[in-house]
């Protein structure tokens, strides 16, 4: 009985990279050394039921508040939790995947290539981020959890990082640049013709990305909302400075842009319709899809600002609501245990700690 109760505090009380390194180590090894299939399935499945367990018993924990700690000075224990949850879906999806190459390889291919199975792999950097931006409470790291809520803005970071990196290699070694605008240009011609040629599949995407934001809502403690509130108003900013900036890169680079788009027009393409799309190529196009690309955020943005706003005001007016039943609570001289569950809502809902203390000094030296 001990055993089976320190096995359950060792799978809910881990960390949750912890724990996904361990199993994910068992599990890589397995895999190598060839065991028996069945095996593999099974320890797979065990290792997809311990983070679906723990997901379950923590979203339980939450509702119920038993991680929300009166005494803490930043309420620490729930907000780990909260965090906790979202590096496990990261871990579940990394589980999930493993599961099905062991299964069969290729529908674990066709799933891959599958635009379901690409946007559920890109989710798995949002949930790691985003875990432990609630975790640490960073505004920096909920800031970059929104922006790569999306594909695109996970390509973009990963793109511009590699532009930086090449840049500053060919600048160390005095090498020329030119292959760069080269590459730009075909990079921006590239995107223009996929998310134009694919319209729903994008606003799909853009749906997707508002379903992550608003899991990141509803995990985010009552007195981190501000935060991550002031973290959508600096993606607002970065978008309008993007837009901007789209507007004047495409009329400074257009003649490169225009040339690379003539010359792989007069190659030998294949593609019909790609040849027909860079046959009336035109600067409205790139545009356009800037516009596309920012939709996603500025719908996203739009609908979390009105959603954490109400969220703000429903936490202050249930506070206020609590506030006021201490206080009648506390005039009827009523148990100690009544009046600390409800300070313990007030505190939930974002009540102020210090406003809570200097009441309970003030309500002790009137009695005494």
């Amino acid at each position: 009985m001990n055993i089976k109760k320190d096995y359950k505090n060792l799978i809910l009380n881990s960390s949750s990279i912890k724990l996904f390194y361990q199993l994910f180590l068992i599990l890589s090894v397995l895999m190598l050394l060839e065991i028996n299939n069945f095996i593999l399935m099974s320890v797979s499945l065990i290792c997809l039921g311990v983070f679906v367990y723990r997901i379950t018993i923590k979203v339980i924990g939450l509702k119920n508040k038993h991680y929300f700690d009166i005494e803490s000075e930043d309420f620490n224990s729930d907000t780990i939790k909260r965090g906790e949850i979202l590096r496990d879906l990261f871990s579940l999806i990394i589980f999930f995947f493993m599961a099905l190459a062991i299964y069969d390889e290729n529908i674990l291919n066709k799933f891959s290539n599958s635009f379901i199975g690409t946007v559920l792999f890109f989710t798995i950097f949002y949930f790691l981020f985003a875990g432990i931006s609630i975790t640490k409470n960073s505004k920096v790291l909920k800031v970059f959890s929104i922006l790569v809520s999306t594909v695109q803005g996970l390509l973009f970071v990963a793109f511009s990082i590699t532009t930086i990196f090449i840049t500053f290699i060919n600048f160390i070694s005095g090498e020329s640049l030119e292959f760069l605008e080269e590459l730009n240009s075909e990079f921006v011609v590239n995107v223009c013709y996929i998310i134009q040629s694919n319209l729903k599949v994008f606003i799909f995407i853009a749906l997707i990305s508002l379903s992550l934001l608003l899991i990141l809502i509803i995990l985010t403690p009552p007195s981190q909302l501000s935060d991550l509130g002031m973290s959508f108003k600096v993606i607002n900013i970065i978008m309008v400075l993007l837009s901007v900036s789209i507007f004047f890169a495409v009329n400074l680079n257009w003649a490169s842009i225009k040339e690379f788009v003539s010359k792989a027009h007069q190659s030998g393409l294949t593609d019909k319709a790609f040849k027909t799309y860079l046959g009336s190529f035109t600067k409205k196009n790139i545009l356009n899809t800037g516009y596309l690309l920012i939709l996603p955020y500025s719908l996203g943005i739009l609908i979390s600002n009105f959603t954490i706003e109400n969220l703000k005001n429903v936490y202050t007016k249930k506070s206020k609501a609590i506030l006021l039943k201490i206080l009648k609570l506390k005039s009827e001289k009523a148990s100690k245990d009544k009046i600390s569950k409800l300070k313990l809502k007030y505190l939930y809902y974002g009540g102020d700690k210090f406003l809570l203390n200097y009441m309970d000094i003030g309500l002790h030296k009137k009695e005494s």
